[in-house]
């Protein structure tokens, strides 16, 4: 087991003892159950989970994304209904999906995601689980619509494409292949209200949320969680310029260090 492992492994049990979290033992019995098959398990690529059924590109990527998103409540925000709109911006195979789904059942979710073999499994996870409401969009979300050049890690060396980017980075663009994006601004325009926009799009965060801030769209968005990158001077701008940018577009914030190659800003409205 190596060091990221047990920090990870580390880190979820500190949010599995913070006061108010409901369902401790069951999730516990969960994380314990997926921990010890992420060590003796490596090869498998499914797993059953809170009544859902995941399939993955390899047991270990899923584990830790289980732990961000399931234990560590990454992407989690009281949105304060039961019915929420969710935009899901970089959906990879459909664990933040599932998540939205199990804290809210009766949302309504569009998700992106522009890498054909993401895709698959994604479509195959929404499908397989019977969620209703959620709507795929193969697509990238940026500042501006097009096809556009999206770098990621060659699957025949690593299957886990979780450091897939619009954005060129010697850390993982090794291989590219041509998509389409679209600018989010226009997305989010035929939306009255937005209860929760959700961006892991690795790198493309600064020009997409500038983007709102300029056409002013970003006022119909109540809440949202970014994932902002910085493990490389070609990705974004420093985060005090993000935080900045927020701040003065009328949203208070926590900011929380991920992995160390990036913060998770939970924003919401004043």
């Amino acid at each position: 087991m190596d060091l990221l492992t047990i920090i990870h492994i580390n880190d979820g049990l500190i949010s599995l003892l913070k006061p108010g979290r409901k369902n401790k033992l069951k999730t516990f019995i969960t994380f314990f159950k997926i921990g010890v098959k992420s060590v003796l398990l490596k090869n498998s690529k499914t797993e059953k989970f809170f009544g859902y059924k995941i399939n993955a590109f390899d047991y270990r990527s899923f584990a830790m994304v289980f732990l961000e998103i399931f234990i560590k409540n990454d992407y989690y925000i009281d949105l304060k209904k039961e019915d929420p709109v969710i935009i899901d911006c970089g959906g990879n195979i459909g664990m933040s999906v599932l998540f939205f789904k199990y804290k809210y059942p009766k949302s309504k979710i569009d998700v992106f995601e522009p890498l054909p073999f993401n895709i698959d499994i994604l479509e195959k996870n929404i499908s397989q689980n019977n969620l209703s409401n959620v709507s795929l969009h193969k697509k990238a979300v940026s500042d501006s619509s097009g096809i556009v050049e999206f770098y990621y890690s060659d699957p025949n060396n690593n299957p886990n494409s979780l450091g897939a980017s619009l954005v060129h980075n010697d850390g993982f663009g090794n291989s590219k292949v041509k998509v389409q994006k679209i600018r989010l601004a226009d997305f989010i325009d035929k939306f009255e209200e937005i209860d929760l926009l959700k961006m892991d799009i690795e790198g493309s965060e600064w020009e997409t949320m500038i983007d709102l801030c300029k056409t002013g769209k970003i006022k119909k968005v109540k809440n949202f969680v970014c994932e902002y990158h910085f493990d490389s001077s070609n990705m974004s701008k420093p985060v005090d310029e993000f935080l900045k940018l927020i701040r003065d577009n009328g949203f208070v914030y926590d900011v929380y260090m991920n992995k160390g190659v990036s913060n998770v800003i939970k924003a919401y409205k004043k």
